[in-house]
């Protein structure tokens, strides 16, 4: 079963705004999307200024509050802070905008228990957490927007009494047609046959009748953190015995150094998440030679977790960052050779400066007698053995 969280921070830039410009603390401001309002300062939020508003309804509204563009870079660096809170619960994230980003736990056996953790986690760093879970990308997201009890297992049964136009996966023409016809809400829409709506809507009707019995599947795209590869193992239940633990990260080393031999890549950089029954314990480090295969990652995370393991542990995940394209030094045809080379004539003249010239020979320098060279040398004509 799929299992995705969206969160959103409401807030986001109207508070990261007034920690970079404290004056802004004692003005009415509002930020701007292009020609949509983003997000405001609370008294003008007191006043009716609301997310997804037109600036020009808000200007009515506020006429002489400050309007201040968004200029991404200006929150970059916040983003990164909060959604590398994400990154100690699942390596599956999906950033959606700078304020927003949803995140994958379909695979972990305590799915609902971390997503827990994760809210938590990013309740200490923002106040206004917002979030939702489904079976989709899709519905993940309207559980944000429209509620959804952690407890709700059935999507349909959520999805029954939303409005129509939330299907946001729908055209526009699309939705206001099913709304002129009657249908409000998207449990209605299940009682249309399929062939009706594929006479009425064309290919798109094939997707209302998926979306209305929630059959319609979004994965969430891995695109945070960048340039990274990552991997978990899952114990069953939970251990506290080194053996296993050992035989557990060995495992996930074996898989990792796989992924880092396929795709050509080395880092430096390794992240390791100890999940716990009550918390997740992250532990980084950069070492001085590369890891590129899987020896190496295996002797990084022995290095990383020497000693670490104080309590019973559920999983253990490990994220290669800032990965590069691997280094292959390629040495030349003879260079082995002349290695061997330069190592036999320096050990003779070692021999020759102590016991004299005569004392030691080499095979290559024994002088044949010329019987036994014109003998070699017929045989080299007509083939003798």
């Amino acid at each position: 079963m799929h299992y995705f969280v969206c969160v959103r921070l409401d807030s986001f830039y109207a508070r990261e705004l007034t920690r970079q410009v404290p004056d802004l603390e004692r003005e009415t401001f509002v930020v701007l999307d292009g020609k949509t309002v983003l997000d405001a300062s609370d008294d003008a939020t007191a006043k009716g200024v609301v997310q997804g508003m037109p600036c020009s309804q808000a200007k009515a509204l506020l006429a002489s509050a400050r309007y201040i563009e968004r200029n991404h870079d200006d929150f970059k660096k916040a983003q990164i802070d909060w959604l590398n809170v994400l990154t100690s619960f699942t390596d599956v994230i999906e950033p959606l905008d700078q304020h927003e980003a949803i995140f994958d736990l379909s695979n972990h056996p305590r799915s609902v228990e971390v997503a827990e953790l994760a809210i938590a986690a990013l309740a200490a760093k923002s106040p206004r957490v917002v979030s939702g879970f489904g079976e989709s990308k899709w519905i993940a997201r309207l559980a944000l927007e429209f509620g959804r009890s952690f407890n709700e297992t059935d999507p349909t049964q959520f999805l029954s009494a939303l409005p129509v136009h939330s299907l946001t996966l729908l055209s526009t023409e699309a939705r206001e047609k099913l709304i002129l016809l009657g249908y409000r809400d998207v449990g209605s829409l299940r009682a249309i046959p399929l062939e009706v709506l594929s006479g009425q809507f064309g290919t798109e009707g094939l997707l209302i009748h998926r979306l209305a019995r929630a059959q319609h599947f979004e994965p969430v795209e891995p695109l945070y953190p960048e340039r990274s590869i990552s991997g978990q193992f899952h114990f069953q239940g939970s251990t506290d015995c080194l053996e296993t633990v050992a035989a557990g990260y060995a495992a996930l080393a074996r898989k990792l150094g796989d992924k880092l031999n396929a795709s050509d890549q080395e880092t430096s950089d390794l992240v390791l998440h100890i999940e716990c029954e009550l918390s997740v314990i992250t532990f980084t480090r950069t070492f001085s030679k590369p890891i590129c295969n899987y020896l190496s990652l295996l002797a990084s995370v022995r290095l990383l977790l020497e000693d670490k393991i104080k309590e019973p542990v559920y999983s253990i995940r490990a994220t290669l960052p800032n990965l590069k394209r691997a280094r292959r030094v390629q040495n030349g045809l003879f260079l082995q050779s002349s290695d061997n080379e330069r190592r036999l004539t320096k050990a003779v003249l070692n021999v020759h400066s102590v016991f004299g010239q005569t004392s030691l020979c080499r095979g290559s320098e024994i002088e044949l007698p010329r019987r036994v060279r014109l003998l070699k040398e017929l045989g080299q004509i007509v083939g003798w053995r």
